[in-house]
């Protein structure tokens, strides 16, 4: 088994496989479709598939109005990542949890790079020279 990037032809593969192999009450027999593909796990197919190469899923960056949306759910206590995803037609949970964590770092590094020394002391000297000035 392949562990690591996934190749252009294991890609096609898997959608080839996907189109061809019969489903089983509308579902995707994922089992089949690892056996027949012998360089990775049916998970591994699955997970690929579903985050990846479903023609169904919006691969472009999240407008303001679903960015908006994300941010009002999670104000609202709805923090899981599936249920905000299926109020969001075509966007994966991976897509909206990458998405909350990658804003959540911003605001950190935020927050972080103005309580840093230079930040702190130019705060600090302004101050001083405000004084100086009133007196």
């Amino acid at each position: 088994m392949s562990k690591g990037p996934w190749s252009n032809n294991e890609d096609e593969l898997l959608k080839k496989l996907v189109e061809e192999t019969p489903k089983k009450q509308n579902q995707i027999h994922w089992v089949e479709i690892g056996r027949r593909m012998s360089s990775r796990t049916s998970k591994q197919c699955r997970e690929r598939y579903r985050h990846h190469l479903d023609p169904t899923i919006n691969q472009s960056s999240l407008d303001e109005e679903e960015k908006w949306l994300i941010w009002d759910c999670l104000k609202k206590g709805i923090s899981s990542h599936a249920t905000i995803a299926k109020l969001i037609p075509g966007r994966t949970p991976l897509q909206i949890k990458n998405y909350i964590y990658r804003e959540r770092a911003k605001e950190k590094a935020r927050i972080k790079a103005k309580m840093s020394l230079p930040n702190i002391c130019n705060v600090s000297a302004t101050r001083k020279l405000g004084n100086l000035r009133r007196n």
